[in-house]
């Protein structure tokens, strides 16, 4: 077909063609550079994959409101679906301070790429608390309503977490 697209990009191209309207249902008023430059390289924070193959689980992690992540995660699943064949199922984990106010989805007119999103204060403490991970203390500091667990946080903290109560305060030493 490489041959042929030459050839058809000008008739599709010229002004007197009405096919592309008709297929599209309008009028292409100035045609754009195609070529798109990529000089990026792309990291996605965490990839895995399943004991189905064609089942990838894609997360990532967020620690501010960006107001581009729908766009990020859609360009995370693109080259996703480039590298393995499998478009991965997307979460993103955010752990900011602010209150979470990230859209999760991009939507345009025949496209759409959704993933979820979670917040970890809306984590069950004690999820977190029971992990084996030696650092897990570092996420409680955002979790919400940490007071809730303050005794047992207090008494695990470790130098520098500044694990915060909800007025502000601080468990642990710092």
């Amino acid at each position: 077909m490489h041959e042929y697209d030459t050839v058809l990009k000008s008739l599709l191209q010229s002004s007197q063609n009405i096919i592309l309207e008709r297929i599209t249902g309008t009028r292409v008023e100035r045609w754009l550079n195609v070529e798109f430059p990529e000089v990026q390289q792309t990291r996605v924070d965490l990839l895995g994959a399943t004991a189905k193959p064609e089942h990838l689980i894609g997360l990532e992690l967020q620690s501010t409101n960006d107001p581009n992540l729908p766009l990020r995660m859609a360009e995370y699943a693109l080259r996703t679906y480039r590298l393995y064949s499998a478009f991965p199922d997307q979460y993103v984990l955010y752990v900011g301070d602010e209150d979470l106010r990230m859209r999760s989805e991009l939507v345009g007119p025949n496209f759409s790429c959704r993933h979820k999103i979670f917040d970890i204060r809306t984590v069950d403490e004690e999820s977190l608390l029971a992990s084996p991970v030696d650092r897990v203390l570092d996420l409680c500091g955002c979790v919400a309503g940490a007071s809730r667990s303050a005794a047992r946080v207090g008494g695990l903290s470790s130098p520098g977490l500044g694990v915060k109560k909800n007025d502000g305060q601080s468990f642990g030493a710092e």
